[in-house]
């Protein structure tokens, strides 16, 4: 990956945490141990590891491995763009309905940015009321 890949790609990284930030409420920061020691792009997003692509072309298949591959414990959630296009952030269907598979062959949700996070702060107020119960 060339200089300015990674420099697209980092800038990418800051204008989403930017967002998730601001309309979760959260203290979203980018995985600066990422090259060295993988895992999700970005950190603090509530059940999500978070891969972030920023590109013209798009390999959605390639990228949604990866999302998997670094999801860890957490579920895989791959935010793309391409220039004067808005934010879309695929998640496993699985997660959304409730069913139990392998994330990386099942079929998955393209949701807008504003879209994830009213999912994500779903799910967290479900994990609340859970832990109060």
């Amino acid at each position: 990956m060339g200089r300015s890949q990674r420099t697209k790609g980092a800038a990418a990284e800051r204008e989403l945490s930017k967002l998730l930030a601001e309309q979760l409420g959260i203290d979203c920061q980018r995985n600066l141990e990422q090259v060295r020691s993988g895992g999700a792009d970005l950190l603090g997003v509530g059940p999500w590891a978070v891969e972030v692509k920023r590109h013209e072309r798009l390999a959605i298949t390639a990228w949604w491995a990866q999302a998997c591959e670094q999801s860890g414990e957490l579920y895989p959630a791959l935010a793309y763009r391409q220039s004067r296009q808005p934010w879309t952030v695929l998640v496993p269907l699985g997660v959304l309905t409730g069913a139990d598979h392998d994330w990386a062959t099942g079929h998955r949700a393209a949701l807008s940015l504003e879209g994830f996070c009213h999912i994500t702060r779903a799910m967290e107020a479900n994990d609340e009321h859970r832990a109060a119960s």
